[in-house]
């Protein structure tokens, strides 16, 4: 996605005389490939036919953006995709409701419809700009039957215990390299002894 729009404007307002570039934003779903159900890779392209890109845009950035690639798409950057080959993969058709009949289609075929629904956890930080994406994520993937429930990560918790506990140091080694030689005066920098 590439912010635009409002956020120049803003960024023109609060310091007159700037120049606003564009920049870009990712929002990435990560799975374990490895570990049912996600190891199907039919169940990966259902998610992924479940998303509605432009509704994360719309959402998120208040519709200042575009949908893109991994790099930035053109015309503020040179590499991305142009948007022929990008409404090409999986889930970048703009046509929201075939993707997701696609991906109901696909579901049912793995065995998961309305009454069976697949039930997933989707642990993110408890950070707004995070929680924002999975929260609008979790609720798209309903759509094709999946369930989820938002998980906070305990990443701020477990360092704050480890903090409590005295275990955010470790002890400290002196290394063999570090101590100065008695024949070199000048051990630390390096540099010829006069």
């Amino acid at each position: 996605m590439v912010r635009r729009g409002a956020t120049r404007a803003r960024q023109l307002i609060t310091h007159p005389g700037s120049e606003a570039s564009e920049f870009a934003s990712t929002a990435n779903l990560i799975v374990n490939r490895d570990k049912p159900p996600f190891n199907n890779p039919d169940l990966r392209r259902a998610m992924a036919l479940s998303f509605d890109r432009q509704a994360f845009i719309d959402i998120l950035i208040e519709g200042e953006g575009d949908i893109g690639g991994v790099m930035q798409q053109p015309p503020a950057g040179l590499w991305g995709m142009p948007p022929e080959l990008l409404q090409a993969l999986t889930g970048y058709d703009p046509d929201v409701q075939k993707n997701r009949a696609e991906a109901r289609q696909v579901m049912q075929e793995l065995g998961y419809g309305p009454d069976s629904r697949l039930k997933i956890k989707v642990s993110v930080r408890d950070l707004p700009y995070l929680r924002d994406p999975a929260v609008t994520m979790i609720d798209q993937m309903k759509q094709v039957y999946i369930d989820a429930d938002l998980e906070n990560d305990r990443y701020y918790e477990l360092v704050s215990e480890r903090h409590a506990q005295g275990l955010h140091r470790r002890p400290h080694r002196r290394r063999k390299w570090a101590r100065p030689r008695p024949e070199s005066p000048t051990a630390f920098t390096g540099a010829a002894a006069n």
